[in-house]
């Protein structure tokens, strides 16, 4: 083991190298992790994956740091940390100059990953075909999904409509908007005050909103408990584990909003592939909000929040409330936590979308900064031992 000095040195000595970004490149690839071999319906033996993760991998030639995971939020793609609307870096770049190695997923069933059950769409169309083939309401025609599981059909010949009743949930377009009243993105995520009213002090490049909306993919969630997921009962969260397996090593777990939902699964199923939690503005963080067997379940890992500005006008208070609550019940513990609240720095106008504003090299490099001081990599605690 390195005598005490030598040790804190070499830290030093890592710390400035990476800060200062002397090392070679980043090796770009694309993995794909998890997922399951289906019988297509109809054809046995004709068989296709489905439920696989797309990831996006930036390596260091030199790796200092432990890898890190970023997993978008619901409806968004790993677009968002790869790059900017505007084509400024992205966080996997910052970070894997830093001598992490980034591992960007893209959740299951959503359209970029293609992972998604075709027999899901196969199960709804049979469902039509039976109702159009029905005599008491001939030539139906398909109308907007009315519920997950309903599909409206109009029958010509009898002007009537029916109800069909699909197995699966439908596929729908993009889960967000910029232009409706529904789940419209510059008033839910702090882009302004409405569709191209954006705030004054905004940091989002919102000159180059039609680059972001073109991301937008199509979704194909099923929302049903009866997923294959043996591991996390959550089909979305399921291929993150034998991501971490391909890693080999303990992974810091970043989560965006809604993506927060995959931890206390992961944690319960395999709490050993977890070195460290980074909490993006989270949504559905615990199943019931009890702060303290959130804090049992995180088990001394490094907990790390980061909001941003407007979080009162878009509705997201009791979020910032409840990871305060979380910071403060780790530290009273005797853990590692931290809350990175940018308005109370005075850095204003930033967005949920926070990768991907102007200023998301500081947010980055204040990240980077609190990972370096609270989380020991194993490549440095392999070379003490």
């Amino acid at each position: 083991m390195l005598p005490k000095k030598q040790l804190i040195l070499s830290i030093i000595i890592l710390i400035t190298l990476v800060s200062t970004n002397v090392f070679g490149g980043i090796t770009l690839g694309v993995y794909f992790a998890g997922g399951r071999e289906i019988e297509r319906t109809g054809k046995p033996g004709d068989t296709v994956w489905v439920e696989q993760s797309m990831v996006h991998t930036l390596i260091p030639d030199v790796v200092t740091h432990d890898p890190i995971i970023m997993v978008p939020g619901m409806g968004l793609s790993s677009y968002i940390f790869l790059g900017t609307p505007d084509g400024r870096k992205g966080w996997a770049q910052m970070f894997a100059e830093a001598g992490y190695p980034v591992y960007i997923y893209d959740i299951p069933e959503y359209a970029i990953s293609g992972g998604f059950d075709v027999n899901k769409c196969n199960d709804m169309v049979d469902a039509i075909v039976i109702d159009i083939n029905d005599p008491n309401n001939p030539v139906a025609t398909l109308n907007y999904p009315i519920t997950e599981y309903e599909v409206i059909t109009s029958g010509k010949g009898k002007n009537k409509t029916t109800k069909v009743v699909s197995p699966e949930v439908p596929p729908t377009y993009g889960y967000w908007s910029t232009n409706s009243d529904r789940k419209n993105i510059w008033s839910t995520w702090g882009f302004g005050y409405d569709t191209n009213e954006p705030y004054i002090d905004t940091r989002f490049p919102v000159d180059y909103i039609e680059q972001f909306e073109k991301h937008l993919q199509l979704r194909y969630q099923d929302l049903a408990s009866e997923d294959f997921a043996p591991e996390t009962n959550d089909v979305e969260a399921e291929a993150i584990i034998p991501l971490c397996e391909h890693i080999g090593t303990p992974a810091i777990l970043m989560i965006h909003s809604a993506s927060a939902a995959y931890i206390e699964p992961l944690l319960k199923a395999r709490p050993e592939l977890f070195k460290a939690i980074i909490n993006l503005e989270q949504a559905f963080i615990t199943s019931d909000d009890t702060v303290d067997d959130f804090v049992t379940l995180l088990d001394n890992k490094p907990f790390l929040s980061v909001y941003a500005d407007y979080v009162e006008q878009r509705g997201q208070t009791n979020r910032k409330e409840l990871s305060h609550a979380i910071t403060d019940a780790i530290l009273l513990d005797g853990g590692i936590a931290g809350f990175i609240d940018l308005p109370a720095q005075e850095i204003f106008g930033n967005t949920h979308l926070m990768m991907q504003d102007n200023n998301n090299d500081i947010i980055a490099n204040q990240i980077i900064d609190w990972l370096n001081i609270n989380v020991i990599p194993d490549v440095v605690l392999e070379q003490i031992n």
